[in-house]
């Protein structure tokens, strides 16, 4: 869990601070998938999910832009871009509507794209 803390997940964590900086906030969602057979930690058998997942949403500038992405509780060399998914995918997995108050048009363009050009990376 540590190697995946520090690694992967940091870069991501980082890549999310420099945004928020860089686009003046973003709306940023993280959480597990807590679907399937969880493994489990210490005493009391906490449940640790298998998959974590960061989605975003930049509303500041009248074009609007999201990005998601899914993380296997593992360390990983792979660039961070290679593991954006379309935000659907993480409302699949989860049950979750992200964005239920955009307008359905613009939620429905936002989440259904996984193009991660329009963010600095």
């Amino acid at each position: 869990m540590h190697e995946f803390n520090s690694g992967i997940w940091n870069t991501l964590e980082q890549k999310v601070r420099y945004w928020a900086g860089k686009y003046d906030g973003v709306y940023v969602v993280t959480g597990g998938v807590l679907n399937g057979e969880l493994p489990t930690i210490g005493e009391e058998r906490v449940g640790v999910p298998n998959y974590f997942y960061k989605v975003l949403l930049d509303y500041n500038n009248g074009k609007p832009k999201a990005i998601a992405f899914l993380l296997e509780h593992e360390n990983s060399n792979r660039a961070l871009s290679s593991f954006a998914v379309p935000v659907d995918t993480i409302e699949h997995l989860t049950g979750i509507d992200f964005f239920p108050n955009l307008e359905d048009d613009i939620e429905e363009q936002l989440e259904s794209s996984n193009d991660y050009k329009d963010w600095s990376f």
